[in-house]
């Protein structure tokens, strides 16, 4: 029995934090099936790397910035089909009473303030042409909260949370809203969140075999992917050797 698979061939498609992790495995996958990019990221070089493989249009700038927004909405990245809602970071393991104010505020800046402004300005595009795929890179910290990781979990489960919300918001209106919740993936993000410490970053791994970008990216473009009536609201992926936000079995 043949399936018929939403087609993404020159829909146009919004990623932030789009050079490295998850952001970037899904430009590759999607720049591959012939969706035009719009890429929002920090690093001009990588950002330039892109443009010669894809259709790309860059904005080379920090979305805590109000002027990174404006650029946004000025060249029209907010009206992409598709908006993939991937920056985001954590930062130390402090306790709460422990952790730094400007840590704080720049976890809350970047995984609140930031991503849901992304999502207000890319669903009211949508809302107004009756159409569109927003995807929320949330975390297992959206669901399970843990010692050292007040900060970041709080963070993850309000975008959790927005995506929720904007799902009783918009359904009948042809806009799928799907949160998509990793567990541990092997990216930069230990190393961001030790603040460049290799070591301590490569003991998140240690003696198991995390997930990567492209296996996130992969389950995102299925569920763009599947036909329009279908919407996955939420999708939790750890890896096999992970049971839970600190469930994880080490050789």
């Amino acid at each position: 029995m043949k399936y018929n698979t939403e087609k993404l061939e020159n829909k146009t498609a919004l990623i932030t934090g789009a050079t490295s992790g998850i952001g970037l495995a899904c430009a590759h996958y999607l720049g591959q099936l012939g969706v035009k990019l719009s890429l929002v990221a920090r690093r001009e070089s990588k950002l330039l790397e892109l443009q010669k493989l894809y259709s790309c249009k860059i904005i080379i700038g920090d979305l805590n910035k109000e002027t990174t927004i404006k650029r946004m909405n000025e060249d029209g990245f907010f009206s992409s089909d598709i908006v993939i809602n991937n920056a985001g970071l954590a930062l130390g393991k402090d306790s709460f009473v422990d952790i730094s104010d400007e840590d704080m505020e720049l976890v809350l800046q970047t995984n609140i303030h930031a991503a849901f402004k992304v999502a207000k300005y890319s669903i009211k595009e949508m809302m107004n042409r009756s159409s569109g795929d927003l995807i929320n890179i949330c975390s297992i910290a959206s669901h399970e909260a843990y010692s050292g990781g007040a900060v970041y979990c709080a963070s993850k489960h309000a975008l959790l949370s927005l995506g929720k919300a904007l799902r009783e918001e918009t359904y009948g209106q042809n806009i799928r809203v799907i949160n998509v919740s990793p567990g541990l993936v092997q990216t930069e993000f230990s190393n961001v969140r030790f603040k460049g410490d290799e070591q301590k970053a490569a003991k998140v791994y240690e003696g198991m075999s995390p997930l990567q970008p492209q296996d996130i990216a992969w389950q995102i473009v299925n569920a763009l992917q599947t036909p329009r009536h279908v919407n996955l609201d939420e999708i939790i992926i750890l890896a096999t050797d992970q049971a839970g936000a600190t469930k994880v079995k080490r050789s």
